[in-house]
């Protein structure tokens, strides 16, 4: 029974390894500055964001994210800076927390009038495992299940520094960018085997159809957006593609998950979830609420995905201090 406890143990540490991958959010427009630096400062003023996401409440323990981002643009600079603390709770025993420093720069072309943001992130992350979270069969002495301490030795956390870059290029209604995460390519393993992060590449781009003209993030705006994001780390890939309306204060949106071309491991299309957004936004307080509902197997097992975001915009207290907005979902 000991020696099962052991094997058993390092086995899922080294697959925890293996298939370790970043935090994933649904709304990632409404947490701007994890999708790519270049976010970063991309505001009139300075704006603070809180999310908190529940992944697969249907499975106990697992997947809670929690993210806290502040922002501000040094329009006097042509530059923005933030810095962002993500905690992914990935169980009651294993996490990881990721705390960043941003900066991105602006320039545009005049002829025609296009906007380029490039940006870096440098940040610290530690990945912890509390091995008190778990019982091994090995501690179990009776019936009543007496237990006694665990002879397993403790793991080693992780503290490592990386860094990503992106850069986003917009005009008055059209966005595109990239990033490029994890270019150090760290070894995030807990024990003494090897676990590089691969590195994940990122490209989104969006059109925003305009019904009340020159009105684009400010208020009577009514618009539709079409958006998509694609994905890839290591063998993984993943697309998303949808649509937001906007009839300020409110925004609706839908979008779909998945690859379809693509086979999954069971040979079918690689489907994996809707998602439904509602967002208000309230004087320079913003809302927003998701859920993810599973198109796949594993729907009735993990009951899908919630989340939530409270973003609080601080204008400039100089109205004259004005950049022009970039026209992507602000939710």
């Amino acid at each position: 029974m000991k020696r099962l406890a052991y094997i058993l143990f390092f086995i899922f540490i080294y697959f925890s390894d293996i298939i370790s991958q970043d935090p994933q959010f649904s709304q990632y427009y409404s947490i701007p500055t994890y999708l790519g630096p270049s976010f970063a400062g991309a505001t009139e003023g300075s704006r603070v964001i809180a999310n908190y996401r529940n992944q697969w409440p249907g499975v106990p323990k697992t997947y809670q994210i929690y993210s806290l981002s502040y922002d501000k643009n040094l329009l006097h600079l042509k530059s923005g800076i933030g810095g962002l603390i993500i905690r992914d709770q990935l169980s009651p025993s294993l996490s990881k927390t990721i705390i960043g420093a941003q900066y991105s720069y602006q320039f545009f072309l005049k002829h025609p009038r296009i906007y380029i943001r490039p940006g870096l992130t440098f940040y610290y992350f530690n990945i912890s495992y509390d091995i008190s979270e778990v019982v091994f069969g090995h501690q179990i002495e009776d019936r009543d299940i007496t237990l006694s301490p665990s002879n397993i030795p403790p793991l080693k956390n992780v503290n490592k520094f990386d860094f990503n870059t992106s850069c986003l290029v917009y005009t008055e209604y059209f966005w595109a960018g990239f990033a490029v995460d994890h270019l150090t390519r760290t070894n995030e393993s807990l024990t003494n085997t090897k676990s590089v992060m691969p590195i994940k590449y990122t490209i989104f781009s969006g059109y925003k159809f305009d019904f009340n003209q020159y009105l684009v993030g400010h208020r009577d705006e009514r618009s539709i957006s079409g958006t998509f994001l694609y994905k890839r780390q290591g063998k993984y890939d993943q697309l998303d593609v949808g649509a937001y309306w906007t009839n300020f204060p409110y925004t609706i949106g839908i979008w779909y998950r998945g690859i379809p071309i693509e086979k999954n491991e069971a040979s079918k299309a690689d489907h994996d979830a809707l998602v439904f957004l509602a967002g208000i936004k309230l004087f320079q307080v913003k809302l927003s609420y998701s859920y993810d509902v599973s198109i796949s197997s594993m729907f009735l097992k993990s009951k899908g995905a919630h989340e939530i975001t409270l973003t609080w915009e601080i204008p400039y207290k100089d109205p004259r201090k004005k950049i022009m907005p970039i026209p992507c979902a602000q939710f």
